[in-house]
């Protein structure tokens, strides 16, 4: 870069004001800064107003040193007569960034010891400004006049190849005008209304769709925007290139998949359910009534684990609680011992677990202490048990699958441990049962 041209434009506040002003024109100099101030000079031949018009227009950078006094003669505020040097300064100023169309390159504003930010003049006020009495003011105004950055952009890199996952995203579709539709009074609770015509239509035949509530609608259209610039997003975030920023987009992706996967399959496994629940000699010709208590819990349960899954990718400026409170990173028995979850599911406290297999299926089956542990000890095959805990988290756990179908035939229903509320073993098909067990 060749050597800057600088002139300073100031005002005689003080003796002092100009020594230091004057200073700061020594050390640029000494530095390698072409600087100018009026104060180098005695009596150009051309006149002062000359001088300064030729000086402005020759320099690359004019250096607008702020005060009190200055901001008042460039805003043309003081006293007529006073101060006419500024006032013709800031004339000229004015016309070139006219000129320029007020693209200003050339224009900085200074403020020195003792000075503030609104000494600025309102003409300057929107471009980048420079405080001496920080530590690194000089530093900053002496790197911008020759041109040394502070932080070197690296070289542009190669594309580095991601993870992909068949992400499904939601694609839930208007319901068909014929089939009843299950709607939410909640963030969390279905409308029980609806569920019992759910029943009905199902035992005649019709058909079934879902109505998820606003909260869910609403964290399903915000990442779905999202994704698309999402790498952006998180590099604002200062997550790392590379592996880290792979990561978290594979995780984002893997969240909003099983999200979209509960919320999707939902409706598909409704039919099998029902089917499952009707070709089961559990319920005595009453499948109607086991399946509503069924459909309820699943609905619950299904919106819960999709909302959880949007809640682990939700950034600061967009996180929504989740019902009741709960975070994305608790564990499924803690969200169960929830009063709000316990109430939607129609569950007293405290929840334990049933360690079951059934149809080739093991999973955890969430359900009341003294439920749990009566189909522990009397056989799984207890209608409570069954209709309300078992059906409804066999469904959860099998949107995973391809649509398999299950009958839920008491005798295809083995419990082989279960679990109190902290997750501690309680009893086991091994030993017997403490005496305070209580049953």
């Amino acid at each position: 870069m060749p050597i800057p041209r600088v002139f300073v434009s100031y005002t005689h506040d003080s003796p002092e004001h100009m020594t230091r002003v004057l200073g700061l024109c020594n050390r640029l100099r000494r530095e390698g800064v072409d600087c100018d101030i009026d104060r180098y000079h005695q009596a150009p031949p051309e006149g002062w107003a000359a001088w300064m018009v030729q000086s402005i227009s020759e320099a690359d950078f004019v250096l607008v040193i702020c005060t009190e006094a200055s901001r008042a003669r460039y805003d043309g505020e003081a006293e007529r007569g006073v101060g006419k040097g500024a006032r013709w300064e800031g004339a000229i100023i004015r016309d070139e960034l006219y000129e320029r169309e007020s693209q200003n390159t050339k224009f900085i504003p200074v403020i020195p010891s003792g000075g503030k930010a609104s000494d600025i003049p309102k003409l300057l006020r929107s471009t980048t400004h420079y405080e001496l009495e920080k530590t690194d003011g000089y530093e900053r105004l002496y790197r911008r006049l020759t041109g040394q950055v502070e932080v070197e952009r690296p070289e542009l890199g190669g594309k580095i190849d991601l993870p992909s996952l068949n992400v499904e995203w939601s694609s839930v579709e208007r319901p068909e005008a014929e089939a009843v539709t299950i709607g939410f009074l909640t963030d969390l609770l279905p409308n029980e209304a609806d569920i019992y015509e759910a029943g009905r239509a199902m035992a005649e035949g019709g058909s079934v769709s879902i109505r998820w509530p606003d909260l869910n609608e609403d964290l399903f259209e915000r990442f779905n925007v999202r994704r698309p610039d999402l790498r952006r997003q998180l590099a604002e975030r200062e997550v790392e290139e590379g592996y880290p920023m792979a990561k978290a987009i594979e995780a984002f992706d893997r969240s909003l998949h099983y999200a979209s996967l509960y919320r999707d399959r939902a409706a598909d496994r409704i039919p099998l359910m029902w089917s499952g629940i009707e070709e089961s000699p559990l319920w005595l010709g009453e499948p109607q009534d086991a399946f509503q208590d069924a459909l309820l819990a699943f609905l619950v349960l299904t919106n819960l684990y999709a909302l959880r899954s949007l809640g682990t990718v939700q950034f600061e400026e967009d996180f929504r609680e989740l019902p009741d409170g709960i975070t994305p990173d608790e564990t499924w028995l803690k969200i169960f011992q929830r009063p709000a979850i316990a109430e939607a599911l129609h569950t007293s406290l405290p929840v334990w677990a049933a360690d079951v297999n059934m149809a080739d299926e093991s999973l955890y089956v969430y359900g009341p202490k003294d439920v749990v542990r009566s189909a522990y000890v009397e056989g799984a095959g207890t209608g409570l048990f069954m209709r309300r805990y078992l059906v409804p988290q066999m469904e959860v756990h099998l949107l995973e699958s391809d649509n398999k179908k299950v009958v839920y035939d008491p005798g295809a229903v083995f419990i082989y441990k279960i679990r109190d509320e902290h997750f501690k073993e309680a009893g086991s098909h091994d030993s017997r049962l403490p005496e305070d067990f209580g049953l």
